[in-house]
């Protein structure tokens, strides 16, 4: 699961192979993506069944799509980057990671 601020940097993410992942996070009034799903459906056309539950002291609108590849692309880079999990290896050659077994 990976929320994102609208200039799509990351807010928080997790990763787990468990059945029931909790991101817990604070953010100020503003548009925000929350992706969650399974990396099995990415590049597939089935999407995997789930249930988001979201807790709001104030009201919230909340709109469902399917998110384009590219968006999930750019979401793992957002969570690469803010880990700072960034080899340089030269010559516009990096390698980045998740911080943890991702």
């Amino acid at each position: 699961m990976i929320v994102l601020n609208s200039n799509g940097s990351c807010i928080a993410y997790k990763h787990s192979v468990d059945y029931y992942i909790t991101v817990s996070t604070r953010v100020s009034p503003g548009q925000y993506i929350i992706l969650a799903g399974s990396m099995s459906a990415i590049g597939s056309s089935i999407y995997s069944r789930y249930n988001l539950v979201v807790h709001s002291t104030q009201p919230f609108v909340f709109n469902h799509r399917p998110a384009p590849c590219e968006l999930i692309g750019n979401a793992f880079y957002a969570v690469a980057m803010r880990n700072n999990q960034r080899k340089d290896f030269g010559e516009n050659v990096w390698i980045i990671t998740f911080k943890d077994t991702g």
